[in-house]
């Protein structure tokens, strides 16, 4: 009698299944690592543009129904700032809206 178990009166071949189950756990390594080299080098290589003139924020004013859009590039987002785009953007050129929607 072999000195590998016996199931369904056959005998296993343990070594055989270790050894497909050791491929197969090298298989999934490997593709794990081709699949994350790939993924860094897809991020590495984005060139992100700098921010020009030290702007680093756009207020965007925009009407649904006429689809008007006003935008313009700030250096800060404080209520100043806010209140001056809203001011001489929409107040001067349309009067005072019922309301303001905030995103």
């Amino acid at each position: 009698m072999s000195p590998y178990r016996i199931v369904f009166g056959k005998v296993c071949h343990l070594p055989e299944l270790e050894k497909l189950y050791l491929e197969a756990y090298k298989n999934t390594r490997n593709y794990k690592k081709k699949v994350k080299q790939f993924h860094d080098n897809r991020i590495l290589r984005k060139e992100f543009i700098v921010v020009s003139n030290g702007y680093f924020y756009i207020l965007l004013a925009i009407n649904y129904v006429s689809r008007w859009v006003e935008a313009i590039a700030t250096k800060t987002n404080d209520a100043k700032v806010v209140m001056d785009f809203l001011k001489f953007n929409i107040f001067y050129r349309f009067g005072m809206s019922k309301a303001l929607i905030s995103n």
